[in-house]
């Protein structure tokens, strides 16, 4: 009985099951690029990490899976090429098989939001970055996919990512 809640979780998180599945869900034409999982965390891999100007070595999430509550996320990293205004980045996201978003963001405008301006310079040194973001009480038990693309506005490559993240109300911790 005590586990009865893990019914309608199981339930909560169908959608993709690996990044091999979402990559196929998201590039539905065959042309998608090779995805390797980042070190330190495997639910989340990017693509073209040697052209991209933004080069991902380790990502870390901190608890995971997500829940309500402060939530560390941990990461290596360098930039071979500034981040200027303009650049945008590509998103598409589902919860489960539904898309939930399809669209583009302003990435400067977001970048304030991770204590960042906008441009960014350049810097090839590994640097540690950590962002902690607080994780609303009002979450519910899901399954959330991403793929990416950040450029520039002329098209440079930034980054390419794709992630599957759980998300965990707090009400299994109750139980």
């Amino acid at each position: 009985m005590r586990f009865l809640w893990l019914i309608p979780a199981v339930l909560a998180l169908k959608g993709p099951q690996s990044i091999d599945e979402l990559v196929a869900m998201a590039f539905k034409n065959g042309e998608a690029p090779p995805f390797v999982p980042l070190p330190g965390n495997a639910i989340i891999s990017i693509a073209s990490n040697d052209t991209a100007s933004l080069k991902l070595n380790q990502l870390e999430i901190q608890p995971y899976p997500l829940k309500p509550g402060i939530v560390d996320f941990s990461f290596q990293h360098s930039l071979t090429k500034s981040i200027p205004p303009g650049s945008k980045l590509l998103l598409s996201s589902w919860t489960g098989t539904d898309k939930t978003f399809e669209g583009s963001v302003d990435l400067c405008a977001y970048l304030p939001y991770a204590q960042l301006p906008c441009p960014i310079a350049p810097y090839k040194a590994m640097t540690d970055m950590l962002q902690r973001l607080q994780v609303p009480n009002e979450v519910k038990t899901e399954r959330v996919s991403f793929v990416g693309k950040a450029v520039t506005a002329n098209d440079e490559l930034i980054a390419h990512f794709a992630a599957i993240i759980d998300l965990h109300s707090s009400s299994h911790d109750e139980l």
